[in-house]
């Protein structure tokens, strides 16, 4: 009897959970690699790895640069074909200035002890590519995130054809740095996705060892404290769940950003820019009775031309009676001078 009071509990709970209204969103789909936590605003699951990274490299050798970027942002919202992506990555050459700064470095040590700041190993080293990317300054950071928000507009303006269809998606939005404000609410929506520190020694001296780990599971959002610390915007450093042990390991605090380094990394927002709707005033002419009054455009063009005239008219009044006091003035003047002998 008890078990079928229990099977009929549940039996009742999942009817209700199905039946339960969704909650709808306002576009077709997530942005691409990150979790929604608005329509607005959505955050990555990860943090930007290798991988993601050396793909904006490669794209960098396939003509990308910041003067393509100003001609993606002319190209149109919907029905872009491989033809005019085409002809666009041939219009530029590679820029290997661009791509030289782009490229992550720090310091390397060879065999014989000899110290040479070169780019970063883990960019070169397939071992590497699901690790949180690190040792990346604040310009390649706010580049990566121009062309990510380049190729997602791209990819919309290719999958649709027509304006309806487009409007699923988000029509204006950008990849970006988190503000610190906006962390706190990252961090506390998925606050259980956050994998804690453990106490235990032997684990905490295995973490330091680690230093670095890679995210593998990336369909869900993860933050793992024996990981990177993240990049902020406004040059601020969230802390407390990095391997480093420098700044409190498991207690989040701020920190302001310095210079590169192998404990720091980063992971996009995204914002949804609202599109400007434009006001246009309509004046309503009205009679005493509260009656709409239509004024043909002939007639306000009548009615325009005798007021131009007036105009004219009080301009010749005035200039005229200018001239009149003039001579008054000249006549008295003439009169004061004979009444004292003067020329």
């Amino acid at each position: 009897m008890r078990i079928k009071y229990i099977v009929l509990v549940v039996f009742l709970w999942l009817v209700l959970l199905a039946s339960a209204p969704k909650k709808k969103t306002l576009f077709k789909e997530v942005l691409p690699g990150t979790a929604m936590l608005s329509d607005s605003f959505y955050v990555d699951k990860t943090p930007v790895t290798v991988i993601d990274y050396l793909e904006f490299l490669s794209a960098i050798k396939n003509s990308y640069s910041p003067k393509m970027h100003d001609s993606i942002n002319t190209l149109p919202n919907w029905g872009l074909n491989n033809t005019i992506l085409q002809d666009l990555q041939e219009e530029f050459e590679w820029d290997s200035i661009y791509y030289d700064r782009m490229l992550t470095r720090c310091w390397l040590v060879y065999g014989n002890d000899e110290k040479v700041f070169d780019v970063d190993i883990h960019i070169k080293n397939p071992r590497f590519y699901n690790y949180p990317l690190i040792n990346v300054n604040y310009m390649q950071v706010t580049e990566y995130c121009k062309w990510r928000t380049d190729m997602v507009k791209i990819r919309y303006a290719v999958i649709n054809d027509t304006e309806k269809k487009r409007r699923r998606y988000p029509m204006n939005f950008k990849y970006r740095l988190a503000s610190k404000k906006e962390w706190d609410q990252v961090l506390g929506t998925f606050f259980n996705a956050v994998d804690k520190l453990n106490d235990e020694a032997d684990e905490y001296e295995k973490m330091m060892n680690n230093l670095v780990s890679p995210y593998i599971d990336r369909k869900v959002f993860r933050y793992n404290s024996r990981n990177v610390a993240e990049m902020l915007d406004r040059f601020v450093v969230t802390t407390g769940f990095a391997w480093n042990d420098k700044y409190e390991l498991g207690n989040v605090s701020y920190v302001q950003y310095q210079e590169p380094s192998d404990w720091i990394g980063f992971r996009c927002v995204c914002e949804v820019i609202p599109e400007k709707v434009k006001k246009v005033e309509v004046i309503v002419l009205r009679d005493k009775f509260g009656k709409i009054i239509d004024v043909p455009e002939k007639n306000e063009e009548k009615a325009e031309e005798p007021s131009t005239e007036v105009e004219s008219k009080t301009e010749i009044k005035e200039e005229s009676n200018k001239s009149k006091k003039k001579k008054t003035q000249t006549q008295s003047m003439s009169k004061k001078r004979r009444k004292f002998g003067k020329k």
